[in-house]
């Protein structure tokens, strides 16, 4: 395995940059503040990259709330047709999980318009509403 390691390494200085292709990516693609605002309530997207298994790193659109511990994943099929073809996660980060909901859904707009009305039932089912709070219980001496 050191043998391997050794050749990998001297073998670097061979290769050129012109031998790198350029491919656009969802963050290339695509303007957050737009998807920002199709999504309900205090919902927000940011883009990250991850890994699943053993494929290729990929850049993803993630839909965040800052008191939610859900996120919602929208992954492109194909690094190189980021916005086609996406397939919607949903990653629960109090429970260590991660479910795939949507497969292949054909574009972006789609998928967001599809995730939307489960964001909005997760927030109100998340946040207290100003009814099921209770008044404070207060004792007199």
């Amino acid at each position: 395995m050191l043998h391997a390691v050794y050749r990998w390494l001297f073998s670097i200085e061979e290769r050129s940059l012109e031998e790198v292709t350029e491919i656009e990516t969802i963050a290339d693609a695509v303007d957050l503040g737009w998807c920002s605002k199709r999504l309900p309530g205090e919902w927000d997207v940011r883009v990250d990259i991850v890994q699943y298994g053993q494929e290729a790193l990929t850049q993803v659109l993630i839909c965040t709330h800052p008191t939610v511990p859900i996120e919602f994943v929208l992954v492109p099929a194909q690094n190189a047709e980021p916005t086609a073809d996406i397939a919607v996660y949903r990653r629960d980060r109090s429970r260590g999980t991660r479910t795939q909901l949507e497969r292949s859904i054909v574009n972006l707009e789609t998928a967001i318009d599809t995730i939307s009305p489960r964001l909005q039932r997760i927030e109100r089912q998340q946040t207290p509403s100003a009814d099921r709070q209770r008044e404070p219980i207060v004792i007199s001496p």
